[in-house]
């Protein structure tokens, strides 16, 4: 169960890291 809910809270939060890491590697190549 633990583990079920540890798994659900990274694929939850993974979409968000790699939005920002594209942030912010658009702002290194574009900025």
């Amino acid at each position: 169960m633990e583990a079920a809910v540890q798994f659900e809270l990274v694929a939850n939060r993974l979409p968000f890291q790699i939005c920002i890491v594209g942030i912010i590697l658009s702002n290194l190549i574009f900025g």
